[in-house]
């Protein structure tokens, strides 16, 4: 059997007010982020003091660069906790939505290298890039995560962000 993670943004730029990214477990199960204002602000401190060790040629490639890390350090906590309530996992399939931002390749290889130890029957070609039709479930997940509805919250997992474990993630 396949274990399936969707991952999909809501908003249109991670440094916005009310951005999220969500996640869908095998269809069914539901787990967001609503990245706190405090976290950002700390990770963009750290980028500009040179803390996060991110190089480049350019600046302007540096902050992309720090962009695609930060996000993909996101999507990497919401794949491990979901990991983490399955208890274990084999055979993956993890789609990321194609307007998620950064170039794939950079995203697929940091996933793939954080997760080979955990998942060791992992492949490159397991992590594709895809679109979800709108409406669907992980559509509404993310409006859900982005307006904050409490209504819908509730059958979801919301998870906290420890910027340790980003921070860890994003220096790799």
């Amino acid at each position: 059997m396949i274990t399936l993670f969707q991952l999909d943004k809501s908003g249109s730029d991670l440094f916005e007010k009310d951005y999220s990214i969500v996640l869908v477990l095998n269809k069914e199960r539901i787990y967001g982020v609503n990245i706190h204002q405090s976290i950002k602000d700390r990770l963009v401190y750290l980028f500009r003091n040179g803390e996060l060790k991110i190089n480049s040629n350019s600046e302007k490639q540096k902050k992309k660069r720090f962009r695609i890390r930060f996000h993909t350090a996101v999507l990497i906590l919401l794949i491990e906790k979901a990991i983490y309530d399955l208890g274990a996992v084999n055979n993956v399939g993890i789609e990321i939505c194609n307007d998620i931002d950064g170039h794939f390749h950079e995203i697929k290889d940091m996933i793939f290298k954080h997760f080979t130890k955990i998942i060791p029957s992992l492949k490159l070609e397991d992590i594709v890039l895809t679109k979800f039709s709108k409406p669907s479930l992980i559509d509404e997940a993310g409006k859900a995560f982005r307006e904050r509805n409490k209504i819908k919250l509730k059958d979801y997992t919301a998870v906290n962000l420890n910027i340790d474990n980003l921070i860890k993630i994003i220096k790799k």
